[in-house]
């Protein structure tokens, strides 16, 4: 309930916002708000003439952050209204989905004034990314191209399908989501490194490699090493985005599964080691 609701003073469409401030902050906490007041008086006055609102937790995305705080505001006025509210979500979801500064950039660039923002149609998403990293658009037919390999490599990580009918070819598309992550593990994508490797290189990189699955679970990682002999071992994708994981086969053959730690643009940390790619690290910790 708004400040001036539960004064008795004049109410419009403003109140509703401060209300529906009230419940972000609920679904973003899962608690209840106010809970430690238990007197109606004391909790009016707290909120009415001290202003006391729910505490924000550390580490919230900034702008639902501020979007919360415009919401709950005291004056009615300076509260949003629903139409911009909904235009501010849209950013909210797209900075939430992508950490990457730049896969935000794109994103939002092109596909933000989308129907359904949240998903792109395969063809147009790939040549949208290379226009937006520079790179020129390959004939598609040139399966000796690199950056139609790159392509096909992020196609297999990336593209869902969808199938809208038994007579209708599938609808390929790429999820906000989906993307977001991609990043988390090859990214950021705002310039080639030292050995002038795009992003799209990392993962094409990556995929060459006999010992990387990429997203299997665990139990599918343990059958894949099933009865293989000791040392075999496999990369895939860990639970924790950007992070890896690798299973091994021990001597006494027993797998073993320990996470790989990784931050976008940063090395590859397993127990006290750091490697600058996934091939190191397997070479390093002798897996091959």
């Amino acid at each position: 309930m708004a400040p001036e609701v539960m004064q008795f003073r004049a109410f419009n469409e403003k109140s509703d916002v401060y209300s529906f401030g009230i419940v972000l902050w609920e679904l973003l906490t899962r608690s209840e708000p106010f809970s430690h007041h238990s007197d109606y008086h004391a909790f009016r006055y707290a909120v009415c003439k001290k202003h006391e609102r729910p505490p924000m937790p550390k580490h919230v995305e900034p702008r639902l952050k501020s979007l919360i705080e415009r919401c709950w505001n005291h004056e009615p006025s300076e509260r949003p209204s629903f139409s911009d509210i909904l235009k501010e979500i849209d950013l909210i979801l797209i900075n939430v989905a992508i950490q990457d500064t730049y896969g935000r950039l794109f994103w939002t660039q092109k596909f933000l004034s989308s129907e359904k923002f949240s998903e792109a149609p395969w063809n147009k998403f790939a040549v949208d990314l290379l226009q937006f990293l520079g790179i020129p658009v390959p004939n598609p037919s040139d399966h000796k191209d690199v950056t139609v390999i790159n392509l096909k490599c992020l196609k297999a990580l990336l593209v869902r399908k969808q199938h809208k009918g038994a007579d209708v070819k599938a609808v390929e598309y790429v999820n906000i989501q989906d993307f977001g992550r991609l990043l988390n593990w090859f990214g950021p994508i705002a310039s080639p490194d030292a050995q002038n490797c795009t992003f799209l290189d990392h993962i094409r990189l990556t995929l060459n490699n006999p010992w990387f699955h990429g997203d299997i679970d665990k139990d599918q990682a343990e059958s894949q090493l099933s009865g293989k002999a000791p040392g075999t071992f496999l990369i895939r994708f860990s639970s924790f985005d950007g992070f890896f994981t690798v299973g091994i086969v021990s001597a006494d053959r027993r797998i073993s599964h320990q996470r790989i730690e990784h931050h976008p643009g940063g090395g590859y940390i397993i127990g006290n080691h750091e490697y600058s790619s996934l091939a190191d690290l397997a070479i390093g910790e002798a897996f091959i």
